[in-house]
Order: C-alpha cells, then structure tokens, then sequence
C-alpha cells in the first residue's frame, strides 16, 4: 500500500470538499430559479375579452378549462376558456366594492350546437360545484358567434343586473353576434327532454331571458 505525503493527503481532502461544496450550490440555486410546477399562466385575451378590458374591466386571469363529460355528451362543446374579470372602478357609492365576472367562451362543433347552448344557458351542471347547482346557473347570459358562445357569469347578486346590461352592450360591439330569436331542437342524446321532442325558445333583446314558446310539431 502506497502511502502519500501528509501534505498531499491534505491538498487532496481540501480539493474533495470544494468539489462537492460547488456541486451542492449548483442544485440549490437551479431549484431556486426553477418556476413551481403548479402554476398557472394566463393566455393572451381574445378579441372579445379584449373589448371587456376597453370598456372597464380588467381581466385578472385567461385559462384553458377542459369541458367536463355532461357538457361533451349534452352540448357537443369542445374547448372552454375562463376569463376573470374585475371593474376598474368600485360601484357608486362604495369605495372598494368591485362588480366581478367570469367570461366564458366556448366553441362546439357546429353554430346548431352553439344555439342549443345559448338556449339553455341557466341548465346546471350536475357535475358541477354545489354553488353551480344552486344559483350559478342562474346569473348567467351570454351570446354567440357562430360555433362559439360567449357567456357572462357572476357569482354575486348585487352585479347581475350590471352584468346583464354589460352583456347587450358587448353583444351590440361584436361583429356577427347573434340574441335574437332561436329555434332549439332537442339535443342529439336527448338529454335535456326524455320525450325526445323539439322546442322552440326565445330571447328577448331586452333583458335576455329565455321563454318558452311551444312544442314544435314533429
């Protein structure tokens, strides 16, 4: 066995500890600058999302929301996107209570699709949160643009009357927006009616709701 100097034992052991001192450092600052795994990232607005932001609310988040299997099967929807949105100035007579809405626009496969959403936009998910089923589904009014629909939503009674006036108003800016009367046939799996029936519905340009007329005759 070869023994080595104690000096160079000594510069080899000072050598070592540098080596891995280096090395530790390294990780450490790589898992510092690496960004967390779960965050979420905004997109870039859409056109109409865009014209929410030049008329007085700020988006605070854009995101891709994959559609839950009853909205596949009941209305053939094939992307969702969620915008959050929050007013720039507070209501009147407040100083820091904001109307706040969600944005949601969502594609189908075809403008028939679209129209039958539209027709039924108050139906709750019963996939969705209790608060959907509740009274979600009942502060909500939309539009549409040929296979895409575009739904305003908030979680709060206070705005939704200033919801619902700001929904016409960004309905009337976007080009080839449809409100006005539709007729609904029922759905391909028949989910919304076990009669299998047609309907026809309604909106009125005024205040959005929806009306039932009559079964349409088969």
């Amino acid at each position: 066995m070869v023994r080595l100097p104690n000096f160079l034992v000594a510069y080899l052991t000072i050598a070592l500890a540098l080596v891995v001192a280096c090395h530790s450092s390294s990780l450490r600052n790589a898992r510092q600058s690496s960004p967390p795994t779960n965050t979420r990232q905004s997109l870039p607005l859409t056109p109409v999302a865009q014209e929410v932001e030049r008329r007085g609310y700020h988006a605070k988040e854009s995101v891709i929301v994959a559609p839950s299997p009853w909205e596949v099967s009941t209305f053939r929807m094939r992307s969702k996107r969620t915008s959050s949105f929050r007013a720039d100035k507070p209501e009147p007579g407040t100083n820091n209570y904001f109307c706040r809405f969600s944005l949601l626009e969502e594609t189908y496969d075809s403008a028939d699709d679209a129209r039958n959403r539209l027709a039924n936009v108050h139906l709750p998910n019963p996939e969705g949160p209790e608060m959907e089923r509740d009274y979600l589904s009942t502060m909500r009014t939309g539009f549409r643009v040929g296979n895409v629909t575009y739904i305003l939503q908030t979680d709060a009674s206070a705005f939704w009357s200033e919801v619902k006036t700001f929904a016409k108003e960004l309905a009337a800016a976007t080009p080839g927006a449809e409100l006005t009367r539709v007729i609904i046939h029922a759905p391909h799996n028949k989910s919304l009616d076990p009669s299998g029936e047609s309907w026809n519905f309604e909106f009125r340009n005024s205040n959005f709701e929806m009306l039932w007329i009559a079964p349409a005759s088969t």
